[in-house]
């Protein structure tokens, strides 16, 4: 279902965009 979809996309750019503040976190703490 389109739905499930775009839930599963949703779910990958959230998980994304945190492993980039993370990763931009820890280049600013260095």
């Amino acid at each position: 279902y389109p739905y499930d979809q775009n839930k599963d996309y949703q779910a990958e750019v959230i998980f994304s965009r945190s492993i980039w503040q993370l990763v931009s976190l820890d280049v600013t703490v260095d």
